[in-house]
């Protein structure tokens, strides 16, 4: 008995025993094998079965038909394990003797662990060239991990016609329970390193139990591998008794697409690495607020959009009030935890769209957008009250503080963002010299 496994990278594997006589491969409806393939011509090729032979003949194509990668000009008998291509779809031939078959001998289905080596990755990406340069397109204008993740996991469970299709990464590996798959098959996996495919489940008694609670039938569990190291697990089942077992076309299929997996995974990971050290670049570490650096990018392109459509724009300096002597009386510790807390009582005082970052040891600027001197006023007396009104919770007890504030609004004297941040500063130093925990505006000229 002939059977053909047609597949592509958008549609889930079909497969056809072949009777003995004419079958016609194409793009008709009416072909006994239909590709929807652009590709393929509407009569592609042609299959002639009889009892133990089964050939392959062109029907004058416009792209050719492919066996073993090779373009065939005449009839070609297939033998057990070939693999033709017509356009995206890649059909494996398969032979069974129906006298005295056994289902449970068949040699496509693996019982055991196939080791993770570098001739298997290279047979299994040149077998499935197709399916790895579709599936490198589609990930290489994607990015970001989650995304990236979701693709590999639909691209698998299309290719091998998986019910349920996972990748679990690394960090992930102690909780593979509860994302509901078998911990004796993924342990197996990691292990061993190695590809484990399970035909039937319910006949392997040391993954049996948790099989039976996910109602998986059939597994494949491939490691994700960078050089090597693991660093993924794709995890794919069925849960249909009567699917096809997975086979070792799929175990190929699988290895070429992981490696495709594994860098795009490495890329996804780098990016959101140099992303985060871009944050950290641009953040204050202990409060979380934007530091100067961040500020300054910032402040210019308000400082420009004010200008350009004459919107009011104000900035408010503040220090809290004799800070170095909360650190020499409660230790740095101590000051820190008020550097904290004042952080977050300007903040839950804010707009969403002003600007708050930490600028100096004890010294936070805000930039009031949309604002003008008067709102300005009346925003810094609240945050005045609201630093005053409770002491900040420390190691060392509790500790009463202050704050001065210094207001400029934008003027044609403000040559640049920088240029009205020295105006707040003189007003702040006004405000301190004055006698603290007060409010100084500066002079608008």
């Amino acid at each position: 008995m002939w059977k053909l496994t047609i597949r592509s990278p958008l549609n889930t594997p079909r497969e056809y025993v072949l009777a003995n006589g004419t079958h016609i491969l194409g793009r008709y409806s009416d072909s006994e094998i239909v590709v929807n393939d652009e590709s393929a011509s509407r009569r592609h090729a042609e299959f002639h079965c009889q009892n133990d032979s089964l050939t392959v003949h062109d029907l004058n194509s416009t792209n050719g038909t492919y066996v073993n990668r090779i373009r065939i000009q005449e009839a070609q008998e297939l033998k057990d394990g070939d693999q033709i291509r017509v356009g995206f779809h890649i059909a494996s031939v398969k032979y069974q003797k129906t006298e005295g078959a056994k289902p449970e001998t068949d040699r496509s289905s693996i019982t055991d662990t196939q080791p993770f080596t570098r001739d298997l990755l290279l047979e299994a990406i040149d077998k499935n060239a197709v399916l790895v340069h579709e599936f490198s397109n589609r990930l290489t204008s994607i990015l970001d991990l989650d995304l990236v993740l979701q693709e590999i996991s639909k691209f698998f469970q299309v290719a091998i016609g998986a019910d349920q299709c996972q990748v679990i990464l690394a960090d992930q590996f102690d909780q593979i329970n509860e994302l509901g798959f078998s911990k004796a098959i993924a342990d197996q996996a990691i292990q061993k390193r190695s590809v484990i495919v399970v035909p039937d489940t319910y006949h392997i008694k040391s993954i049996s139990d948790s099989a039976h609670h996910y109602r998986i039938r059939t597994a494949l569990c491939i490691p994700v591998m960078h050089k090597q190291e693991i660093i993924a697990l794709v995890y794919a089942y069925k849960t249909d008794a009567e699917a096809r077992p997975f086979d070792q076309n799929d175990v190929h299929i699988s290895i070429a697409i992981s490696h495709q997996a594994a860098l795009a995974i490495q890329r996804s990971q780098l990016i959101e690495k140099v992303h985060g050290l871009e944050q950290l670049a641009l953040k204050d570490s202990l409060t979380g607020l934007d530091n100067r650096r961040r500020f300054l990018t910032e402040a210019k392109a308000e400082v420009k959009r004010a200008r350009r459509f004459n919107h009011p724009l104000t900035l408010l300096m503040l220090d809290i009030d004799n800070f170095k002597n909360v650190n020499d009386t409660y230790g740095h510790i101590a000051g820190d935890q008020v550097l904290i807390a004042v952080s977050n009582r300007l903040q839950n005082n804010l707009r969403s769209v002003d600007l708050l970052a930490r600028i100096g040891g004890d010294e936070f600027v805000i930039m009031l957008v949309e604002a003008d001197e008067k709102y300005a006023e009346s925003i810094a007396k609240r945050l005045l009250r609201t630093i005053v009104s409770s002491p900040v919770k420390s190691d060392r007890g509790d500790i009463d503080i202050t704050i001065s504030v210094g207001i400029a609004t934008l003027n044609e004297g403000h040559a640049t963002e920088l240029a009205l941040l020295q105006t707040a500063d003189d007003a702040l130093y006004a405000a301190k010299g004055a006698g603290k925990n007060q409010i100084e505006i500066a002079a608008n000229g």
